[in-house]
């Protein structure tokens, strides 16, 4: 159903709107906590630079690391790293600079990208070619 058509219910647009509003309040606050930065327009660069990235690192492993060992990397590492970063940054605000702040977010982000987009591409390749 296209977004003008006349047929949408109050409650779709309700809900879309409820959505929209959402999604704009989280980019506010991301805003607010680095203002006068490009704070999600970078996550959102990192992330695709570093899934490309990913994509390619797995593509090259996928013939040296059996499955297991890839997924269970991937999952470690995004683990760690989104654990390091909640109770470094978001836990304990104070004790890094904003600089120093926005660049541990941008490391979290690529490092998650990393991990998610590796063992993303393990299920859906359906494990073949590692050996396992």
């Amino acid at each position: 159903m296209p977004c003008g058509d006349a047929a949408l219910s109050d409650a779709v647009v309700r809900a879309c709107v409820h959505y929209h509003r959402h999604r704009i309040d989280k980019y506010r606050a991301l805003q607010s906590r680095y203002p006068g930065s490009t704070i999600v327009f970078d996550m959102s660069l990192t992330y695709i630079c570093s899934a490309f990235v990913g994509v390619v690192l797995s593509n090259v492993l996928v013939e040296r690391l059996s499955l297991r060992v890839r997924i269970t990397v991937g999952y470690a590492l995004s683990f760690v790293v989104l654990l390091l970063v909640a109770v470094l940054d978001v836990a304990g605000r104070a004790g890094f600079s904003p600089g120093a702040s926005y660049r541990v977010t941008l490391i979290a982000v690529a490092v998650v990208a990393l991990g998610c987009t590796g063992t993303e591409g393990e299920f859906s390749r359906g494990g073949s070619g590692g050996g396992d």
